[in-house]
């Protein structure tokens, strides 16, 4: 019994050692033994480039430049480095057969044609800012192709125009504008390229003075000034070209009525022309400067017929001078200065005396008589 027992202890130790050897050899011969006690690999060390598994199926014309980082679709470019974007190109539609163009660079439309005689070709133009608004129009409008015409907006509100208005290809008008209302224009009359004419508008579009540089030197030569029904009232003339005035013209009804001179150019008036008809009918001069007339001319056909004279400068009139068809005929005289003729001259028609007569005794009737 005893023996039986024991031959079974030895049986089940057997049967365990053999199964823990079997157990360890199998660990020994297992690939996770190993790994799981290895270092993980460098991934800089291991990995050549960025390339991903999505770029290596790429077309090989592609992937050749790819073994470059810098080349890999995955790697990220500066700003600067990028590619300019091509610039969108420029459409024209007319989608309802009006003659009305409109030009399109994308999504934004920059520019619109019309077409106004229907010949055909666009004739006039808007130009328009990225909100859409009007910032300048050009026009043809001879139809001859070229523009003639440009006028520059700010808020749709008109600022500027300018005009060739003579079709030779050059500017010869400009115009200002305040508030959308023409303010100032500017003209080259006589076409040769330098401005020399400048009108001035009231708020309601009426010119109230034109200003002109003849000699385009800058210098205004000549100012004229309107009433507020466009009809001339005054004009300044600068004769000796020093940017003074030294002539005015009056107007009344359209007619001169009034010249006034400044005859030395000293800065004050010397002479005062009166007309009718166009025609002289009175000048009045002060030929001593004073300030004061002294002299008064009168005219009948445009020609002479009196004038007076106040020869000792105290304000009154002290000789008349009379004449025929220009011709001096007669002279009188008040030689005391009491307001009373005193001396009778006589003259030929070839202005020649003849004959003098004098009141003495200021009775007012000649006492002596002499004759030439």
């Amino acid at each position: 019994m005893v023996r039986k027992f024991l031959i079974f202890i030895l049986s089940i130790t057997f049967i365990l050692a053999f199964s823990s050897y079997y157990a360890y050899s199998e660990e020994q011969n297992s690939p996770l033994s190993n790994a799981s006690l290895e270092k993980p690999p460098n991934p800089v060390k291991e990995e050549k480039t960025f390339v991903s598994n999505e770029q290596s199926a790429k077309p090989a014309e592609l992937a050749k430049d790819e073994t470059n980082p810098s080349a890999s679709g995955k790697q990220a470019v500066k700003p600067d480095n990028q590619p300019a974007k091509p610039k969108e190109p420029l459409r024209k539609k007319d989608k309802n057969k009006d003659g009305i163009w409109h030009y399109w660079i994308g999504k934004l439309r920059i520019k619109v044609g019309y077409d106004t005689n229907k010949d055909g070709k666009e004739d006039v133009w808007q130009f328009l800012d990225k909100d859409g608004n009007i910032i300048r129009v050009e026009q043809d409008t001879n139809f001859d192709g070229k523009v003639d015409v440009w006028q520059y907006k700010k808020n749709e509100v008109l600022e500027k125009a300018e005009a060739d208005s003579d079709f030779d290809g050059k500017i010869d008008r400009i115009q200002y504008f305040k508030d959308g209302k023409l303010e100032k224009e500017e003209d080259d009359a006589n076409k040769n390229g330098k401005m020399d004419t400048w009108r001035y508008f009231d708020t309601s579009g009426k010119v109230v003075e034109i200003d002109i540089d003849n000699n385009e030197d800058g210098i205004m030569d000549a100012k004229q000034f309107y009433g507020p029904n466009q009809e001339l009232i005054k004009v300044e003339i600068d004769r000796n070209k020093d940017g003074k005035p030294d002539l005015w013209e009056f107007y009344a009804k359209g007619e001169r009525i009034r010249v006034e001179l400044d005859t030395n150019f000293a800065g004050k008036v010397a002479e005062w022309d009166y007309l009718k008809n166009n025609v002289f009918i009175k000048r009045v001069r002060d030929e001593n400067k004073d300030g004061k007339p002294d002299r008064w001319e009168y005219f009948r056909g445009g020609t002479v017929d009196k004038i007076e004279l106040d020869t000792n400068r105290d304000g009154r009139v002290d000789t008349w001078q009379y004449f025929e068809k220009g011709k001096l005929t007669k002279v009188m005289k008040d030689t005391k200065g009491n307001g009373k003729v005193n001396k009778w001259e006589y003259y030929d028609g070839s202005g020649r005396l003849v004959k003098v007569e004098e009141d003495e005794d200021g009775d007012g009737r000649p006492d002596t008589t002499s004759n030439y």
